[in-house]
């Protein structure tokens, strides 16, 4: 059963289950009483209540956005390096659907990077080992 209270002007819906324990805090009440039966039902499932699903239809900057999004859900800042890459990756690849982002793709970007000046830590920074197929 899900807790439901009201914080100063927000309505916070809680919800422990299964040993595990989340909260989201809404406008309205509404959607804090529609949300909360949604997480328990996810929860029994086997199912992470908080992972986001991407379509694979959707472009890559979709994937940086979760990313920025997910930085400032636990309240960490986009650093100036950081904020660099992403920036990059979005307007050199981000138009890219992700059922088209293949290695040869990535591999593609690392060598017009490398053209214009990258050397292999700077590239190891844009494309981390865990993205290289």
């Amino acid at each position: 059963m899900a807790l439901i209270d009201r914080r100063r002007n927000k309505w916070r819906a809680q919800v422990r289950r299964e040993g595990r324990a989340l909260c989201k805090t809404f406008q309205r009440k509404g959607d804090a009483d529609a949300w909360a039966p949604k997480a328990e039902r996810t929860i029994d499932q086997g199912r992470d209540p908080t992972a986001q699903r991407v379509r694979a239809d959707d472009i890559f900057a979709t994937l940086i956005d979760l990313h920025i999004d997910d930085l400032q859900a636990v309240r960490r800042p986009l650093r100036r390096s950081k904020r660099r890459v992403l920036t990059r990756l979005r307007r050199e690849l981000g138009g890219t659907p992700l059922n088209r982002l293949t290695r040869e793709k990535l591999i593609e970007y690392g060598r017009n990077r490398a053209d214009q000046g990258a050397g292999p830590a700077m590239l190891a920074v844009d494309i981390p080992s865990s993205a290289q197929c």
